[in-house]
């Protein structure tokens, strides 16, 4: 989840996506590195498009 905030606090965007958990034993879960750097940096992306609007 990527949140953007105006100086004055209000939210003014934010996007979120899910990405892969897997789960080998119970009680474990493994994430893959490389799949929440990418899916961070397009929810990054996508918040900042839709901020756009507003000329922060």
């Amino acid at each position: 989840r990527a949140v953007i905030f105006a100086e004055d606090g209000r939210t003014v965007a934010s996007a979120s996506t899910e990405f892969t958990q897997s789960f080998p034993q119970p009680g474990w879960v493994e994430h893959d590195a490389q799949e929440i750097w990418l899916t961070s940096s397009q929810v990054i992306g996508a918040a900042l498009g839709h901020a756009r609007r507003f000329r922060l």
